[in-house]
């Protein structure tokens, strides 16, 4: 089996703060995984190109941080 790998890398900032915050809940309810700040942005911006993907891509998003540092500023800026 051959795999070919295509490495796109995109700078993307969320410019509507709710985005910020579904992403962040997105994946901490699918997933048990509470992103960094910085992170939740890179999960909205796969959220917003999701149309763009076929069934045979594959997406990787690496996500980095610890979100429970960030739990002070989720709770003041988003309401759950």
């Amino acid at each position: 089996m051959t795999a070919a790998l295509i490495g796109i890398y995109f700078s993307y900032r969320v410019e509507e703060v709710s985005k910020l915050g579904d992403a962040a809940q997105l994946l901490a309810r699918t997933e048990g995984i509470i992103p960094a700040l910085e992170s939740a942005h890179a999960i909205a911006g796969v959220i917003e190109r999701v149309s763009q993907f076929t069934r045979d891509d594959l997406v990787i998003l690496n996500v980095s941080g610890r979100g429970d540092n960030d739990m002070d500023t989720y709770s003041r800026t988003f309401e759950y």
